[in-house]
């Protein structure tokens, strides 16, 4: 059974992540071993709430969730090492929806949050005008 794989895959790196994937699986399955079916829920699980942190600000910090999903897809679809610097990307840092790895070395989206950016692209594009989409 490979479903450690998929955990490692989707916890980007990050070891709280990982755990946290690996601890709610044993939870569906209230059992220490795990099944692939219970860590795809729990996978699935961390995927509704990382999503559930991309929302737009309007408190002492106003950042507007366009803001947000504009920086997603840019480092999403291959700028990896120089994303636009502002507080949205700060704030997408901070909620651990972008990683940076290796000190100054490059930008990633959460691997949880792969799944929602492509859903986003694909419904963006679906309900532009005709001739103005890529």
């Amino acid at each position: 059974d490979r479903c450690y794989e998929e955990a490692i895959l989707y916890s980007g790196g990050a070891i709280r992540e990982l755990f946290h994937i690996i601890s709610r699986a044993s939870l569906v399955e209230e059992s220490s071993i795990i099944t692939k079916a219970s860590m795809q829920k729990s996978v699935s699980h961390f995927k509704d709430i990382f999503a559930s942190r991309i929302y737009e600000r309007n408190d002492e910090i106003k950042i507007k969730f366009e803001e947000y999903l504009d920086i997603l897809i840019n480092i999403h679809d291959g700028n990896k090492t120089a994303p636009r610097k502002n507080l949205a990307l700060l704030d997408l840092l901070r909620m651990r929806a972008v990683m940076k790895y290796n000190g100054d070395g490059f930008y990633d989206t959460h691997p949880l949050l792969d799944t929602y950016i492509k859903d986003y692209k694909k419904n963006t594009r679906k309900n532009e005008p005709a001739g103005t989409g890529n």
